[in-house]
C-alpha cells in the first residue's frame, strides 16, 4: 500500500501502478543524485532525501529494507562524503596557503568547469567522455578559480600556479571521494528496494 503516513487508512492508495511508478521515479532520482556528485552538487543529500521519503510514503511491509538503521547509515555516509570533499578542498588551495578568495573562487570555478567538461566530454565521447570531462573540467575550473583569487589578492605568478595546482588535485580527489561514498549510498538504497 502506497500512502502518506499521516493520512487515515481509509484514504490509502493500493494501486500497483502507483507503487511501480514511485519505484521508477525513485530509481531515476537516485541515479540523478549519483550523477550530481560528479558535478560537485549535493547528490548524496538527494539520495538520502529520496530514501527518507520512501520510508514515509511506502508501507513498511512492502519496503522493509528502509529501516531507521539504513537511514541513519545513509546520513552518516552523506556526512562522510561531504567531510571528505571538504577536507580535499582544504588540502587543495588551503594547504598551499591560498587566500579565502582563492578557495571560494576555486569552488565556483570547479562547478562551472565540471558543467563545461560534461558538455565538451559528452560531445567527444558519449558517457565515458562526460565523466572524464567532468573530472578534468572541475579540476581545471578549480585551478583557474584559485589562480584568479590569488591574482586578485596580488600574489606573484609562481604562487598563483602553486595554489592553483593544489586546488586542481584537491578538486579531483574530493570529487572522487564523494562519488565513491555516493556509489555506496546508491547501492544501499537500491538494495533496500530489493529486500
Amino acid at each position: 500500500m502506497f500512502y502518506l503516513l499521516y493520512i487515515p487508512s481509509s484514504f490509502e492508495l493500493q494501486s500497483p501502478w502507483l507503487l511501480g511508478g514511485w519505484v521508477l521515479l525513485m530509481v531515476l532520482l537516485l541515479l540523478l543524485g549519483a550523477f550530481m556528485n560528479l558535478l560537485g552538487l549535493a547528490g548524496n543529500w538527494l539520495m538520502l532525501g529520496v530514501a527518507v521519503l520512501n520510508r514515509l510514503l511506502v508501507d513498511t511491509s512492502l519496503a522493509p529494507g528502509y529501516s531507521y538503521g539504513l537511514l541513519a547509515g545513509l546520513l552518516l555516509l552523506a556526512l562522510c562524503g561531504e567531510g571528505l570533499e571538504f577536507m580535499a578542498g582544504v588540502l587543495g588551495a588551503g594547504k598551499a596557503g591560498g587566500s579565502r578568495r582563492a578557495m571560494v573562487l576555486s569552488v565556483i570555478g570547479g562547478m562551472v568547469g565540471s558543467m563545461f567538461g560534461l558538455t565538451l566530454g559528452n560531445a567527444i565521447i558519449p558517457i565515458l567522455g562526460a565523466v572524464i570531462g567532468i573530472l578534468l573540467g572541475g579540476g581545471f575550473g578549480s585551478l583557474a578559480g584559485a589562480m584568479l583569487g590569488e591574482l586578485w589578492k596580488g600574489s606573484n605568478a609562481e604562487r598563483r600556479f602553486q595554489v592553483g595546482r593544489s586546488a586542481f588535485w584537491g578538486r579531483i580527489l574530493g570529487t572522487l571521494a564523494k562519488t565513491m561514498v555516493g556509489t555506496l549510498m546508491l547501492l544501499l538504497t537500491l538494495g533496500g528496494l530489493l529486500v
